[in-house]
């Protein structure tokens, strides 16, 4: 695995974006290096990227211009007219919408009742399938490069105050992904590691026991409708024994 620094570079994820990683094989590679970078900022929080590393991007460039996270102009210090918009003005606008976003979550942890969020993704025994296959064989939401991100923010739920996504309007936007974060972390001590274009990662310090994992697969069938989908007793098997949980958060999060 190589890993490099990117942190300014063009074509970087967002502003946020510290290292690129690449020349990896297996998804644990990639906690691997979050965990490590957790001990070397212990004053930020971090998140890699996962699948389709392109299309998460331009999600997330997209997903900054909700109007609920614009910060004014003269709250940032916003070029003037005549001034030119440059790479320093760009990061001070970047850091006063993740802490106006970190905010805005910190307000509303638990808030958020997970039944709402099924009526945003309706799904299917189809999509609880894909939460099987994924969650089996994860390696699937490996792209061929990721970067690692260094968010300023000083708790685990609010790493995706630097990377919201969810543009699309049958998709779980930052505010329900960060629900159903902040649900996973508080019941069931998962963290949020990664975030793809279609799919989040999560993992906990210990693998789930027989009776854990009915318990998270009963949060999810809350979180995401279908309850007879036959898949869902299926994906309490596959996640039993071990310590990452992958959920789609798109509405076409099957298609990967």
């Amino acid at each position: 695995m190589e890993i490099s620094d990117i942190e300014g570079q063009a074509g970087a994820f967002n502003g946020f974006a510290s290292v690129r990683v690449s020349g990896f094989d297996d998804i644990g590679q990639l906690v691997d290096a979050v965990r490590e970078a957790r001990t070397a900022v212990p004053e930020s929080r971090v998140l890699i990227t996962l699948d389709d590393i392109d299309q998460a991007a331009y999600t997330s460039m997209h997903a900054w211009e909700a109007d609920d996270l614009e910060v004014p102009d003269d709250e940032w210090g916003a070029p003037s007219d005549g001034e030119q918009w440059d790479e320093a003005a760009d990061e001070r606008h970047e850091l006063a919408q993740a802490s106006r976003l970190a905010r805005l979550l910190a307000e509303r942890r638990g808030t958020v009742p997970l039944e709402g969020l099924a009526e945003r993704l309706m799904t299917s025994e189809r999509d609880v399938a894909a939460l099987v296959k994924v969650n089996a064989e994860p390696n699937l939401l490996l792209d061929r490069v990721s970067h690692l991100l260094t968010v300023p923010v000083d708790a685990d739920d609010l790493v995706l105050a630097g990377a919201p996504n969810g543009y699309f309007s049958g998709d779980l936007d930052v505010f329900a992904n960060h629900a159903l974060a902040w649900h996973l972390q508080q019941r069931h001590g998962y963290r949020l590691f990664g975030e793809g274009a279609s799919w989040l990662g999560f993992e906990r310090d210990h693998p789930l026991g027989q009776e854990e994992a009915a318990a998270v697969v009963a949060d999810l069938i809350s979180a995401y409708g279908a309850p007879d989908a036959p898949g869902w007793a299926e994906l309490a098997q596959v996640i039993r024994g071990k310590d990452l949980l992958l959920l789609g958060y798109t509405e076409n999060y099957v298609d990967l």
